[in-house]
């Protein structure tokens, strides 16, 4: 039997379409969580956040961040006195791993027991002696 090309035409379609059928199914499948449930208000006051990075941005002393065996430490400027922070820890991936947490504390640490190991987007949004502050980072806990 010759190969015709009609055949491979007609082969070379049946395959785009089953092709396509399975991205489709898997596009189906996959989760898809907001990162944040009011995020049009989130845009709107976004402002807001770049004035506390701005704050952050002049303190002379920077917070500090270490992820260690016991847990991600969090060290908050000593130059600054009263401290209350808002601190959540965000996976991207999977908004039911997401944290959150209060303290008043100069030092804070969240023990490796209450993460899984990956990719968490740190925010700490603190005031300190009366200014608003915002801190943003990557990490990866263990």
């Amino acid at each position: 039997m010759k190969f015709h090309w009609g055949t491979g035409l007609f082969t070379f379609y049946g395959l785009f379409v089953l092709a396509f059928l399975v991205i489709l199914y898997f596009a189906a499948k996959s989760k898809t969580d907001l990162i944040s449930e009011t995020y049009y208000e989130d845009g709107v006051n976004y402002q807001q956040i770049i004035d506390k990075k701005h704050n952050s941005d002049m303190l002379s002393e920077k917070i500090q961040i270490k992820n260690g065996k016991t847990g991600i430490e969090i060290t908050f400027p000593k130059s600054v006195n009263s401290v209350e922070a808002k601190i959540k820890l965000v996976r991207i991936s999977d908004k039911n791993l997401d944290r959150e947490y209060t303290t008043n504390e100069h030092t804070f640490t969240i023990p490796n027991s209450e993460t899984t190991t990956g990719v968490y987007q740190l925010q700490i949004d603190w005031k300190g002696d009366n200014t608003e502050y915002y801190f943003e980072e990557n990490i990866y806990a263990q």
